[in-house]
């Protein structure tokens, strides 16, 4: 072997083995920490170093001795055996509920007192949804709703303002079981996110199939105009159906709500508008207790959570109000935009 070869064979053999590309340089010579200096402080310098040290590159397999490269091989193989024992497994349970589905069929099929199986009440519902969204006039759609004698009235009024469309089906609905004070409704995915109006119905179903739509939380019907009461600072309360979340610590404190330690703060907005109020409830009263019980589920400590909660509540304007932002929350009515 010629003098040229053992030099190239020695700068090989010579290569650290368990060197990690990717790794920091030390930065404790200070004129190495300059260039370190627009690195977002918010970076966990060491956690950062880890990530780059421990990333699986296509090359990191070189740097390593025989024997971790076959052990790694030993490990691989070890999990592909795990793997297809779990899918010979999952196979089989597969076959067997193929195996019962008669029986499950027929105990559906045979369901006592003539009830309706699951998979009709379905269809109904289905059915119910279609009819429902393609209707186009509100004698049409009032056949489908929830309490349609005390709906109706509002249904006139709010189509006087957004005239009714009818809209394309949904061709798959999606669907999950939600829990109300009146039994189950169930909570539909009926529309795609372009459309009109909530892309969720709340349909409840009855024993004999019959399938209705909650009318008022999918078009989120507002029993008072916000416009018109903000324009006119009524102070006489006003029904909305809205988002509120706490806000003592962030929020707004003035004009007649200036005590920080005796009134509390709440954002009020409606879903689809970036308009909103500043609400305040008496610290210690009892509509006070009702909203810190709504807004941290009875837990203290989640005081100053920020999640937005549907509610129904009651604003007013304070006598003479110097704001058209500042209002009394006079009233949490319920939890929830159902009635």
């Amino acid at each position: 072997m010629s003098a040229q070869e053992n030099s190239v064979k020695k700068v090989v053999y010579r290569i650290e083995p368990k060197q990690k590309a990717g790794v920091l340089a030390n930065t404790s010579d200070p004129s190495e920490q300059g260039g370190l200096s627009n690195m977002p402080k918010t970076v966990n310098a060491q956690f950062f170093q880890k990530q780059v040290a421990d990333e699986d590159h296509v090359e990191s397999a070189w740097g390593k001795e025989l024997p971790e490269v076959q052990s790694e091989q030993r490990k691989l193989l070890a999990g592909v055996l795990v793997l297809a024992a779990f899918f010979l497994g999952c196979a089989v349970w597969a076959l067997t509920l193929i195996n019962s589905g008669g029986n499950v069929n027929q105990a559906i099929e045979a369901s006592p007192n003539g009830a309706l199986s699951f998979d009709e009440k379905l269809e109904i519902r289905n059915s119910t949804i279609a009819a429902y969204l393609a209707a186009t006039t509100i004698e049409e759609k009032a056949q489908f709703v929830r309490d349609p004698e005390r709906v109706i009235p509002l249904m006139e009024q709010y189509y006087k303002k957004f005239p009714m469309e009818p809209e394309q089906i949904r061709s798959r609905f999606m669907e999950s079981a939600v829990m109300e004070k009146g039994g189950v409704l169930w909570r539909v995915r009926a529309r795609d996110k372009n459309t009109h109006g909530s892309l969720h119905l709340l349909v409840e179903t009855r024993d004999d199939g019959v399938s209705l739509v909650d009318w008022e939380t999918d078009v989120i019907y507002q029993p008072s105009d916000w416009s018109t009461f903000k324009s006119t600072k009524s102070i006489e309360p006003h029904v909305f159906r809205a988002l509120v979340q706490i806000a003592q610590l962030d929020g707004f404190h003035g004009f007649e709500f200036a005590e920080y330690n005796k009134f509390r703060c709440f954002k009020v907005t409606l879903i689809g508008s970036d308009d909103y109020l500043w609400a305040y409830t008496e610290i210690g009263s009892p509509e006070d207790d009702k909203m810190v019980k709504l807004i941290t589920s009875g837990g203290r400590r989640n005081i100053n959570i920020k999640q937005p909660l549907p509610v129904m509540l009651e604003l007013r304007y304070p006598l003479n109000g110097q704001s058209v932002r500042c209002v009394h929350l006079s009233k949490l009515i319920q939890a929830g935009w159902l009635h």
